[in-house]
Order: C-alpha cells, then structure tokens, then sequence
C-alpha cells in the first residue's frame, strides 16, 4: 500500500525513507535535484546531495521509461551479508516512486513475506554479474533481475528475492546437534537434487559449491537452494568430476556424530533416495556407481545405522576420493 511521504522535513537532516516522512519542501528539493541531472542517475548511494542527505541508496529500477514523466527506485538499505568476494548483499526497503508532472513523491515499503536484496559490486565487476543473472534467471525462486551497470560510479547492482536458510556450516552445525540419520540424510539428498538441477538443466555450476553462502538448506522446507552463482563454470561429464570433493566433503561430514541405532525402513527409504540422487548426477563414472550398486546389494542385509554408514564411507566416499584423484593427476599429465 502506498503511503504519500510528508510531514517532518529540514535540509539539514538526513532521510531516511523507512522512518521520516518529508514535507513539500523535501519533496520538491527531491525532484529538483533529479530534474536537473542529464539522465537520471542508475545507482545513487547514501550520502548528500544539494543538502539532502539519503540514508538509503537508490537504484534505478529499469524499464521502457515510456512515460518520461515518472520513474521509480529501489530503496536499498542495510548490508546484511559481508562475505561475497565480489560484493555486498544489502536489504532492498521498499520502492520509491517519483512524478515530475504533479511533483509528487511515494514510497511502497517491501512486504515482509518476500524480501528482497540487492547485491552491489565492490567495483563494476560486469562479467561476474552477468554469469551470475545468466545462471540465476533460469531459477524462479530467485525473482532475479538483470543486472544495472553504472559506470559513474563504477558499480553493478544485481537485485532478486531474499532466500532463507543456512549455509553449510551453520547446516553442519546445526544437524550434529540432531542425532538423527533421517534429518542428516535428507540434507545430502535435497543437495544433489538442487545440484543436478544445476548441471543438467543449466549446464553451469558455481566453481566452489562449498564456499560460505553458496547454497542456503532450509531446515523447515527441507530444501536447498543455490543462491550465488559468480564464477561459475560450464560443465560437461568429465569437469564436473572436480566438484566430486563437495561430494565426499558433504556425505563424511555430514555423516559424523551419529549414534548407533536399529536401522528403519524409513532409513532405508532414504538410503535407496541417496542412490538414485547420486547416480543421477554421476551417470557414467563406473567407480562411483559400483560402490552405489554394492549399497543397494547389501542394504537389505544391514540392521544398524553404524553398518550403513561405514558401508557409505567405504565403498561410496572412497569412490568419490578415487575419481576425483584420477581426474586431478590426468589434468596435471601434459599435453602435447
């Protein structure tokens, strides 16, 4: 719902547009200072400007403009995730709207059942950006939008929808504190559904599927979801073998700090999901298939969840460590 911005305004106060409201006086300042500019600015960060001084940054929300009268920005606010290599992931506020005929100004503060966040370049790091939307776009969970070049201010901005959840090192410890084989299988499982959806849908994944903030699980949904694709690498059945460290990382680890308890059907269940989900992502390597085939063999014969787990560290884990070895020693031969 809209909410026209008024009441309290002096040039020397700072604006910030999720709390004080500007009166006429602030509103005109506003759109003088945008009518006097050649072309609308794409990204304006926090700070001052003709006296006006904007807690919050603006970024241009792109369109055909076919009504040049008007124009709308995306309030960006807070920094809420520091650890991209590349950027800043901030809060997007709400959406400011702005009419030059009837010299108005609206602000619609963003819903809290779907946030947004806006990620900005440390600098205009146009290439990452763009593997980052061409990878992202094909997700519809993330909302993605294509991403704004201000080469004024030497930024990119990429802006899509807020996804919740925990990286994998909170997941870790977060599903050691449960001593449960289900919740722990179902972690690995919900990974290689969410990474096979990447390498055979799209044909690209993100160069280290390990690295903090890459992929969120969402404990509630049981879902994982990629949500940071920059350097991300195109793969085909004999590169992806690289990512087969994530793989051996994740199942061993995740694995651990589990007590030993009767094997259920429901175990079981999830246990064949496993084999399905991994074969389904490595279809032509014959190690790694074998050990998945020995499982299914012996799954039957198996009463105690120590006796799965050793059999999936041994057979499974070890093929994963094999071809991954093999695969590093051949890219390291050279080639003439």
């Amino acid at each position: 719902m809209f909410a026209y911005i008024e009441n309290f305004f002096s040039s020397d106060s700072e604006i910030n547009f999720t709390k004080d409201k500007l009166d006429k006086t602030a509103t005109s300042k506003l759109i003088d200072y945008f009518s006097r500019q050649n072309t609308l600015p794409l990204f304006l960060p926090a700070g001052k400007y003709s006296g006006i001084v904007l807690q919050q940054s603006l970024v241009l929300i792109p369109g055909d403009r076919q009504n040049p009268q008007t124009c709308s920005y995306l309030v960006v606010g807070e920094v809420i995730n520091k650890t991209g290599t590349t950027g800043l992931i901030h809060k997007v506020e709400g959406t400011l709207n702005i009419n030059f005929s009837n010299k108005t100004i609206t602000y619609n503060a963003d819903p809290p059942n779907s946030p947004r966040v806006a990620k900005i370049s440390k600098n205009e790091n146009q290439n990452v950006f763009d593997e980052q939307y061409t990878i992202g776009k094909n997700f519809p969970h993330l909302n993605i939008i294509e991403p704004i070049f201000d080469p004024k201010q030497h930024k990119a901005i990429l802006v899509m929808n807020f996804i919740s959840g925990m990286d994998f090192d909170q997941s870790l410890d977060n599903l050691w504190e449960i001593d449960d084989l289900t919740s722990r299988l179902d972690f690995i499982n919900e990974f290689f559904i969410a990474y096979k959806a990447q390498l055979y849908d799209i044909g690209r994944t993100h160069g280290d599927l390990l690295s903090t903030g890459n992929f969120l699980y969402d404990f509630e949904k049981n879902k994982t979801n990629f949500i940071d694709f920059e350097h991300s690498q195109i793969r085909d059945e004999n590169s992806y073998l690289s990512d087969f460290s994530s793989f051996r990382v994740i199942i061993n680890q995740v694995l651990q700090q589990l007590s030993d308890k009767e094997l259920t059907q429901e175990h079981r269940e999830k246990i064949l999901q496993l084999c399905n989900n991994l074969r389904a992502v490595v279809p032509k390597n014959k190690e790694v298939n074998e050990a998945i085939a020995k499982l299914e063999h012996e799954l039957p014969n198996l009463t105690r969840t120590k006796e799965v787990i050793g059999l999936i560290t041994s057979s499974i884990y070890q093929a994963l460590v094999n071809s991954e070895s093999e695969y590093l020693s051949q890219s390291a031969q050279p080639r003439f």
